[in-house]
Order: C-alpha cells, then sequence, then structure tokens
C-alpha cells in the first residue's frame, strides 16, 4: 500500500484539499494518507522533522490553487523565496529522492507555476506532469484518475487485493446459555391443570349433593302432603 503525503498551503486550498484528503483515504486507508504535520511536538526542529515526514511517504501530492505561488509573508516576501516555508522544504524533499513520486495536482484553476518563478531548489517541480483536479462536478472523475494513476505506479500485492475484495463477515451475535424455562413452564401447567380438576370435581360433588338435598325436600313434602289424605280415607 503506498503512502501518500498531501503538500498544500492552507492560505491557498485549504478546503479542497481536504476533500482530497478524504477520497484518498477511502482509496487507500486513513493510516496510508498524510496531510498535516500538527503533531510536531514542540521544540522540534521543524526542518528536519517535515524531511522525515516526506521521506516515510511513497507519493508526494503537492496541491497548487491560485495563490500558491505568490502566498506572501507579513512582510511583504514571497513564502517560496524563505528556505525555512514549509511547502518549500516538502517539496525539496521529495525532489531529493527518486524513489518519491511527485506529482503536482492543480486545484482552484491554478496553473503550473512558470521554471523561471520558482526558486532553484524545486526547480524541477515544473518538469513533472501535473493532474487536475476540478471542482464539482468534475471532482470525483479527476480524483478517480488520479487515484488510478498511484494504484498503477503502486501495484497492490496479491494479499491486500485479495483482502479488500474479500467481504466482511457481519459479526455473529454472542451464544448465550440455554435457561431451563421449558421444564418450569411444564410443572406451572401441570399445577394448574390439576388445580382444574379438583375445582371441577369439587364444583360436581357440591351439584350432587345438591340435587340430593332437593330431591329430600321434595319427598318430605310429598310425604307430609300425603299423610292427613290417608287419615282422612281411614275415618269412620
Amino acid at each position: 500500500m503506498p503512502r501518500i503525503f498531501i503538500s498544500y498551503r492552507r492560505s491557498d486550498s485549504a478546503a479542497v484539499s481536504g476533500r482530497i484528503y478524504d477520497r484518498l483515504c477511502l482509496a487507500f486507508g486513513e493510516q496510508a494518507v498524510f496531510k498535516d504535520v500538527d503533531a510536531i511536538p514542540p521544540g522540534a526542529n521543524y526542518p528536519v522533522m517535515l524531511n522525515e515526514a516526506v521521506a516515510r511517504c511513497d507519493v508526494l501530492l503537492v496541491v497548487i490553487g491560485q495563490h500558491w505561488l505568490d502566498a506572501r509573508e507579513g512582510d511583504g516576501q514571497r513564502r517560496l523565496d524563505n528556505a525555512a516555508d514549509f511547502v518549500r522544504i516538502e517539496v525539496e524533499a521529495g525532489l531529493s529522492r527518486e524513489s518519491i513520486l511527485v506529482i503536482p495536482v492543480l486545484v482552484e484553476e491554478g496553473g503550473m507555476p512558470p521554471a523561471a518563478e520558482l526558486p532553484e531548489a524545486i526547480r524541477p517541480l515544473y518538469y513533472r506532469n501535473a493532474a487536475s483536479v476540478r471542482n464539482d462536478p468534475d471532482f470525483n472523475r479527476d480524483m478517480g484518475r488520479l487515484i488510478t494513476t498511484i494504484r498503477d505506479y503502486y501495484p497492490q500485492p496479491d494479499g491486500e487485493l485479495a483482502a479488500l475484495a474479500q467481504p466482511t463477515p457481519p459479526p455473529t451475535a454472542p451464544v448465550s446459555k440455554p435457561k431451563f424455562v421449558l421444564p418450569w413452564m411444564g410443572i406451572l401447567i401441570g399445577v394448574l391443570i390439576v388445580i382444574s380438576v379438583l375445582a371441577t370435581l369439587r364444583l360436581i360433588q357440591r351439584t350432587t349433593e345438591r340435587i340430593g338435598e332437593g330431591n329430600a325436600t321434595a319427598t318430605a313434602v310429598v310425604l307430609t302432603q300425603s299423610a292427613p289424605l290417608a287419615t282422612a280415607t281411614s275415618a269412620p
């Protein structure tokens, strides 16, 4: 996987450089793309740290907007003429190493600076073929071409291609220990059935008792009414 360093001037192309960074992260992974050197600790040698950061990369993208060439310090001096200018340091570090692919990236209608207007230390930048990254609706198409150029120059090993092609398996839910729910449910249902049977039997028993009591009462009434009749019949 190629490591990519994005060199840009914040006063010239901060917004579009952010979009380029996001698009490259999608293509190569966030760990492979470097845009800012804000992590340089206080007291560190700034030029040395920049040189080391660029040296660890395979590709240096020099983002050039309309004001990249003529950006000036507070005293009116052109920044590129200052040997301590961080953009100049990054470009010098990239051009000084044959192993690094240096690509000027023209944005925001910026053009390739003339060789005569570049400091001698970074004048070879003029002879590097530039890539254009325009705003929408051309942004994605232009970035696609730039990404293809980088991939063609640094083809991915078969192992990385296979890893990218293989879909990530969906996360599996942890297997929980089965709970003994069914036996308890069976016992509860059995108890309810027994209670229902006992209640039914009790109801039948009480109904039978009531019927028996009713029959006994009816018999007593009949006997009571029949007794006077028998007495009257037997009188002389």
